[in-house]
């Protein structure tokens, strides 16, 4: 994982291709008129090979829903969600 932090026009001219967003007017909404940003960058995603249902999601990180600024999960959380994703710990 990459952490950019930057201006955001200079944020979306750098990485704005690898993101889910379809142009720079969408990502200014998303930042809600911040001039400052941070880009995640992550390598290596996979899907789980078994959903995590909802229940469990709510049951391991302790709420019902996420902010749309996201949240940190510690890493006991991220263990039990891989876990019961199926994915093999080391």
């Amino acid at each position: 994982m990459e952490r950019k932090t930057d201006d955001a026009q200079k944020l979306w001219e750098s990485f704005g291709h690898e993101s889910l967003l379809r142009s720079f007017d969408e990502y200014q909404k998303f930042l809600l008129g911040k001039n400052h940003a941070t880009f995640v960058r992550f390598e290596n995603l996979k899907e789980f090979p078994k959903p995590v249902s909802s229940k469990i999601w709510t049951k391991i990180i302790e709420k019902e829903r996420i902010s749309q600024a996201g949240m940190y999960i510690n890493e006991k959380m991220a263990n039990q969600l891989l876990t019961e994703g199926k994915v093999k710990i080391f």
